[in-house]
């Protein structure tokens, strides 16, 4: 009964706004002026996003606001194929079901984020910096050519405001709501003179987090400082930028919160009244031992006294007082990161349109955090610093269009990070990396007919990674009982202990290109089809090698990404519809898919695997519609059919003897918690008998639907400007946004099964001629639970989690510029 009264409330919502849609249609003629015109630099020159052959869309700034947008999680919900995730303050950024889910120190995105031109070298380091930007521009499919390296999936173009010569000004926000909504935002424009100008932006946020416990929530501050020199032959830019991201951040929710007697889909994962349940789970599971198992540790009470413990591997007959082998963790997670960007663009006019780009950069990351996933306590200390330079030369000429260049990247990274989840595991790692990358490319678009333009381009890219580190046992934990092979650390008690080295050192080495044509059927209408294929560079997991006592790093390849897309842009009824289509089939090969295991020397690890190869198909349509100076309409919508072609692993066996199966799927059946056989995976499974990895287990996931990669998803939303002659203006928006059901995590788990979901968000906005306005919003105004990327419980089988996005919210914003 609930299936289909979803289903009839979205075809209701759909169909309500499709209605709008449809019989503003005769409301055209009264029209006097068109669609405004979109300026891009996603190729590296400026030009109208009518005119790209790129699968591209563009959110503006004033666009950013209206839908509350000040973080790169919450660009997903204007962007119809951009599924988002937060792992604490790390985005998990996906496109059409190409990206990364992990939020460890070797996180290897697979979508690239660029500020102002500069590869941004950390997700993470993008927080805090979404203000006073011109746009946002987000490219679907591999950029293999003019971005390289990590963007098998695409790219994210983060544009903020330059200084402007000619003009004093710039504008101040001030916005409120529930939650505790505190935000000011603000810029200022001051040219010196007439070749030299500054621009200083800032924002401060401050808002209670949605979940139960006070997680999830905004504590960020940013500021923004560019010099802007130009005269006729140069143009110079010197930026710097800061961003500090604080509070408790993103918290994790029970998927399932009917199942342990909770209601509100926003009660946090680390909220008490799931410890019950949580223990309860893990005693069926057999995550609950006799006292004396561990003598200096005892928790009476955690275990329930009753509950049916299997008695291996514990001896029959014993009963209670019971020591939890794993623990509920109760505590509140927090974030404590400070970023720094430094950047430089020097152009030079050469001569018959040609000209040098030179973009030097500098950044630093300080990331301290404390993340909670599925009873996990995780807590990362890195420090990241960065350096890149990119050069190159480029002419924009009506019939050669071309850019050619050189590229070079390093980057140095330290963490050491504790993972615990109770006595199973007490571990601290250590981990040094070091990448050193160069790349050469070049792209040309040249006129082989009046009409028809070919599109070639191709980047060769040399990627080094080291790595080394080690990891430690704390005190206490299974590895410190008498000894076996896998457990050496009995004897130092009650010192920490080493339990595993690794490192190494490898070069990955890549080709990629693009080749495609461009034919102008008129001057507003477009056709164009592109071949392209993109990389993300492989890597070194932090863990070793299944031979005994390896010290080499356990190394993944790189993934691989070929995109054949087929489009066409148009304008028709005098530049007031614009109708953009574009189909598409991706072939994603080696993919890399981080997942909870044993590593080859017998230690828990979240590792990288090359699991295997996809496809992906579908369409996009991008349609707006001016139907009069005040009514304007807008359909983003994606279509998406995708499936693991082949997507297996291998889990190796557990000699320590304890209970820790995570992964294996050896035999469960249920996806119950409360049993006994608590799958841990939805795939298909089969045991290992020979190699290094015998009496572990294959696990085989080919046939799945790809991880956040909703069958369909988009938003549908209206405007309309109420005149008030001297009074100035009202406009109405409102939005509809949808998605199908999609799987957040790798387990398949149903749990791990989001539902879809349609939602809206409205504002009404008054702007007075004194140049100030006033707006009023409401979002998520179903209140629908909307998850975005899952994690299930490390030690306790089908205890899935999820970050979300908030519930319904109310506020408003003031705007005034000067």
């Amino acid at each position: 009964m609930r299936k289909g009264v979803t289903a009839l409330s979205h075809r209701r919502g759909l169909g309500a706004l499709v209605g709008v849609l449809l019989t503003s249609a005769g409301w055209a003629a009264e029209a006097t002026s068109g669609l405004e015109e979109i300026v891009v630099t996603a190729q590296r020159r400026e030009e109208n996003l009518q005119k790209t052959s790129l699968a591209l869309q563009v959110v503006s700034g004033e666009q950013l606001k209206d839908a509350g947008i000040n973080d790169v999680a919450t660009l997903e919900t204007v962007v119809p194929g951009l599924q988002i995730g937060m792992a604490g303050a790390t985005p998990q950024v996906f496109i059409r079901g190409v990206g990364d889910f992990s939020a460890t120190p070797i996180t290897n995105p697979a979508v690239a984020l660029n500020a102002d031109g500069v590869y941004i070298a950390k997700v993470i380091a993008s927080g805090g910096s979404m203000f006073d930007l011109q746009r946002v521009e987000v490219l679907k499919g591999p950029q293999g050519t003019l971005y390289g390296r990590n963007a098998s999936g695409g790219a994210i173009n983060f544009i903020s405001n330059r200084p402007e010569l000619a003009s004093f000004g710039g504008y101040a926000d001030v916005e409120g709501g529930d939650y505790g909504l505190a935000s000011a935002e603000g810029a200022l424009n001051v040219p010196v003179g007439s070749e030299f100008a500054l621009r200083v932006a800032g924002q401060v946020t401050s808002r209670r987090g949605y979940m139960s416990t006070g997680e999830s929530d905004d504590h960020h501050r940013g500021a923004r400082l560019q010099g802007l020199f130009r005269n006729d032959a140069i143009s110079l830019l010197v930026g710097i930028d800061y961003a500090h991201l604080g509070g408790e951040g993103g918290g994790y929710a029970l998927i399932d919160t009917a199942a342990a007697g909770v209601s509100s889909p926003w009660t946090a994962n680390t909220d008490p009244r799931f410890s019950a349940y949580y223990y309860q789970a893990a005693a069926i599971q057999g995550l609950c031992a006799p006292a004396p198992f561990f003598p200096t540790v005892n928790n009476p009470g955690a275990c329930p006294a009753n509950a049916p413990y299997p008695s291996p591997p514990f001896p029959p007959g014993l009963s209670g007082p019971y020591t939890s082998l794993v623990a509920a963790q109760t505590a509140r997670s927090w974030q404590d990161d400070t970023l720094w960007r430094y950047r430089a663009e020097l152009v030079a006019e050469l001569g018959g349109g040609t000209q040098l780009t030179v973009l030097p950069a500098y950044q630093t990351a300080d990331l301290r955090n404390l993340i909670l996933p599925g009873q996990l306590y995780y807590q990362p200390n890195e420090q990241s610093h960065a350096a890149s330079i990119e050069v190159r030369l480029s002419n924009n000429s009506p019939t050669f269009k071309w850019v050619g260049g050189l590229y070079y990247y390093t980057q140095n990274d330290d963490s050491d990070e504790l993972i615990s989840g109770g006595l199973l595991q007490n571990n601290a790692p250590y981990t040094t990396q070091e990448t050193r990358a160069g790349a050469v490319f070049g792209e040309a678009t040249f006129t082989v007919m009046e009409r028809t333009r070919m599109i070639a381009g191709a980047r060769y890219t040399r990627d080094k990674r080291e790595i080394d580190g080690t990891v430690t046992a704390l005190p206490p934990s299974v590895a410190f009982l008498p000894p076996v092979p896998q457990n050496p650390c009995f004897a130092g008690l009650p010192n920490p202990c080493l339990l595993e080295r690794y490192n190494g050192s490898d070069t990955f080495n890549k080709l990629t290109w693009k080749v495609g044509f461009e034919h102008d059927i008129t001057d507003a209408n477009m056709l164009f089809a592109t071949v392209s294929t993109g990389f993300k560079a492989g890597g070194f997991d932090q863990s070793s090698t299944a031979e005994p006592g390896s010290h080499a790093a356990q190394e993944f390849k790189p993934e691989t990404l070929t995109a054949f897309e087929l489009g066409s842009r148009n304008r028709f009824l005098g530049n007031r519809l614009q109708l953009n289509l574009e189909a598409f089939y991706w072939k994603y090969k080696d993919h890399q898919e981080p997942y909870v295991t044993i590593d080859g020397q017998g230690q828990i690890a979240f590792d990288y695997f090359n699991a295997g190869d996809a496809h992906q198909w579908g369409a996009d349509l991008d349609l707006a519609f001016l139907a009069t100076d005040d009514d304007t309409l807008q359909l983003n919508f994606e279509y998406l059919n995708s499936r693991y072609d082949t997507f297996t692993f291998l889990v190796p066996a557990n000699p320590s003897g304890a209970p820790f199966v995570k992964g294996a799927g050896n035999g469960f059946t249920s996806f119950n918690p409360l049993s006994a056989v608590a799958a841990t995976t939805g795939c298909s499974t089969a045991p290992i008998v020979s190699g290094a990895y015998a009496g572990g287990v294959s696990v085989d996931c080919s046939g799945k639907e790809l991880t956040h990669a909703p069958k369909y998803s988009g938003t549908l939303s209206y405007s309309h400007r109420f005149a008030l002659g001297n009074a100035g203006g009202l406009t109405l928006r409102l939005t509809g946004r949808f998605a199908a059901q999609r799987w957040v995590a790798a387990d398949f788990i149903p749990a791990e099964r989001a539902a879809s979901y349609f939602t809206e968000n409205a504002s009404l906005t008054y702007e007075n001629p004194s140049r100030w306005s006033l707006t009023i919003w409401g979002r998520n105004l179903a209140n629908k639970a909307i998850y975005n990327s899952g994690f299930q419980s490390s030690f306790v089988a089908g205890y899935a989690t999820a970050t979300m996005e908030a519930p319904r919210t109310f506020g408003a914003r003031l705007n005034v510029k000067f």
